[in-house]
């Protein structure tokens, strides 16, 4: 930026194209590794991973599931802003009226006079503005946490999604069920797999739940 800045005051357009070239791709980086850092975590917490490897996860998920993230970020940008300007409006219109209505603050007799109702709505405005961004931001993080949680699921057991995904964030992303395509060799190998071994079998997992037991075919 300083060097856009002194191209832009020695008159060097080449210089100054160049410099401005390079400041998008920093902020374009800078972007794109905050996200990682902050879905890093999220990673941690779910698989105990540490932070190469959950970032490793992290630039697997951005590739893979890019819809997921566009409608989510896109929701939640809308309701961020939407958020924080209901409150921050909210909250200097009522300031506004209560300082224009109440004799505790409309008289002049009053120790707690207020001589100008509009700077103090204003600064009321201000500061409810400040709040409602921080539990804005706690939503965002909630719903990017909700976001990757559901992808990794889905990843790693797909069939099990319905189970513990809220039925709003299923019928957004638009989740369909696999079933299982057999051939007769196929279905009795994995009768026999799961039937066979008898006690020590059982014991060391022979039994496989429809949870954990591979899924193979397309989506319904």
């Amino acid at each position: 930026m300083a060097l856009e800045q002194q191209s832009k005051t020695d008159g060097n357009v080449v210089m100054q194209c160049i410099a401005k070239a390079v400041i998008c791709c920093l902020t374009c980086f800078k972007k794109f590794f905050e996200m990682i850092n902050k879905n890093a975590y999220i990673d941690i917490c779910i698989t105990s991973n540490n932070f190469c490897g959950a970032a490793g996860d992290v630039i697997a998920f951005l590739a893979t599931h890019p819809a997921e993230i566009t409608i989510l970020n896109g929701a939640c940008t809308i309701f961020s802003i939407a958020g924080t300007a209901i409150i921050s409006g909210l909250t200097g219109y009522v300031t506004y009226l209560l300082a224009t209505t109440q004799d505790r603050w409309t008289s002049e007799t009053s120790p707690h006079h207020v001589a100008s109702p509009r700077f103090v709505a204003g600064v009321a405005a201000i500061a409810a503005a400040f709040v409602a961004h921080a539990f804005m931001v706690i939503f965002d993080h909630t719903a990017d946490t909700l976001l990757y949680t559901y992808c990794w699921n889905e990843t790693k057991a797909h069939n099990t999604v319905e189970k513990y995904a809220p039925d709003s964030l299923i019928k957004l992303v638009g989740y369909g069920s696999w079933s299982k395509q057999y051939t007769p060799a196929a279905k009795g190998q994995e009768e026999q797999g799961n039937n066979g071994g008898g006690f020590w079998s059982t014991v060391f997992g022979g039994q496989r739940s429809s949870e954990t037991a591979p899924l193979m075919g397309d989506k319904k």
